[in-house]
């Protein structure tokens, strides 16, 4: 009786995934959900049931195919990071350089002998840069830096913020008197708008 039951169930699901592969075709042709629900005689909640299952396999798919690409950008960023390491360790390290003594009058090219000094490095600071990119490049990637915060502006491109506290600080310094217009101007034109939207017809 279990192995019956189980049978059935795969089979169900084998029919309901053939189905829905075909739905979604379907779907992709711009065809309503009625008519997709006659097609294969069934009610049009299936369908949608159906397509809401199609749908959150296509997210899945999609998210899936975003991490991968985030995985191999991450992976050539790390090559680059890596090989600046490298190259950053080996400018620090010390160095052989050669001299020539030249024995005899000046411009005159005598053989002389050949000396070697070693000198030390502090390192190629264009490596360092490499290396910086690299980590801030990887943290944009996986959304690790903190949003970029935007500043609200009217029309002309001008601050919001700046421009409230611009007209907060006319009205403090208003006499009483000017205030009040203010008021009674702001307060007789909010009840044009309410008489205007009582008078719409109905």
């Amino acid at each position: 009786m279990g192995a019956e039951g189980a049978s059935k169930r795969k089979q169900k699901a084998l029919v309901v995934a053939e189905r829905r592969a075909k739905v979604a075709e379907l779907y992709l042709k711009q065809w309503p959900q009625v008519r997709i629900a006659r097609e294969f005689g069934v009610s049009q909640g299936t369908i949608s049931t159906d397509l809401k299952a199609i749908m959150e396999g296509w997210r899945k798919s999609a998210e899936a195919d975003v991490y991968a690409a985030k995985v191999r950008e991450t992976e050539k960023i790390n090559r680059v990071e890596l090989e600046a390491w490298e190259a950053w360790e080996a400018s620090r390290q010390p160095h052989e350089i050669s001299e020539r003594e030249v024995t005899g009058p000046e411009n005159e090219r005598v053989p002389g002998k050949t000396k070697l000094r070693v000198e030390g490095s502090s390192g190629d600071p264009r490596f360092l840069g490499v290396i910086r990119d690299c980590i801030a490049q990887r943290c944009k990637l996986w959304g690790y830096n903190a949003p970029d915060k935007t500043a609200l502006t009217d029309s002309e491109g001008k601050d919001l913020a700046v421009r409230r506290d611009m007209y907060i600080g006319v009205l403090q310094r208003m006499p009483d008197e000017m205030r009040q217009i203010v008021a009674a101007v702001r307060e007789e034109a909010r009840g044009g708008e309410v008489a205007a939207i009582q008078n719409e017809p109905g």
